[in-house]
């Protein structure tokens, strides 16, 4: 939520919640998680022009800005990190991948 008196998008919890909400969407449109993330970096109608300006539904086989091309495989990297992260070099405690709740919340007229 967004407006004069409040913006939620850097409460963690809530903008989590969107974010997957969003790409659940993106996913019901595209029908491609591959996509689906790409059209999140990009948006969705930019996402629709390409596919059909190049004839690819396939993320992989599609030519896209250097940022959106690379997106998806910058997530694909880091689930492969947080999922065995002593296979590629990192020394990531536990605690920091657990979630944690605020210690607080303040609500501000």
């Amino acid at each position: 939520k967004v407006n004069s008196k409040i913006d939620e998008r850097k409460n963690l919890r809530k903008s989590t919640i969107a974010a997957c909400k969003y790409i659940k969407e993106l996913y019901g449109i595209f029908d491609s998680w591959t996509l689906a993330a790409a059209a999140y970096n990009v948006g969705d109608n930019h996402m629709r022009k390409q596919i059909d300006r190049q004839n690819q539904d396939n993320y992989f086989k599609m030519r896209l800005n250097s940022e959106t091309g690379g997106y998806v495989y910058k997530l694909i990297s880091m689930k492969e990190i947080v999922e065995d992260p002593e296979r590629y070099g990192f020394d990531l405690p536990k605690s920091l991948l657990a979630y944690h709740k605020p210690f607080s919340t303040t609500n501000v007229e």
